[in-house]
């Protein structure tokens, strides 16, 4: 990878980001439910909503701003639930996300 510098490349994720991230984990975790996926699919705005989300938080989501929704606190495992509900491949959202 060129240029590669682990400072400006790695969001890690430590203990401040899963408390950042809560909301957008627990979505996550939420759309492991075929019923939850199902009602993801006819209306996101209703799931987002019930998610509590930020502003910023559903910015980003709305934008598939992967890389954002790491720096936000949002797990891999997290974002590969709901890129799958949003129909993206999680290969999609490493690559788009590495920044």
């Amino acid at each position: 990878m060129p240029d590669f510098d682990p400072e400006r490349d790695i969001l890690p994720f430590d203990l401040a980001a899963a408390r950042r991230g809560m909301r957008l984990n627990r979505l996550g975790h939420a759309l492991r439910d075929p019923a939850t996926r199902a009602r993801f699919a006819a209306d996101p705005a209703a799931v987002l909503d019930a998610a509590g989300l930020t502003a910023a938080e559903r910015a980003a989501l709305e934008a598939r701003d992967w890389r954002g929704l790491l720096a936000l606190g949002a797990s891999v495992y997290a974002l590969a639930k709901i890129g799958g509900a949003m129909g993206v491949p999680l290969p999609q959202i490493v690559r788009e996300g590495r920044g």
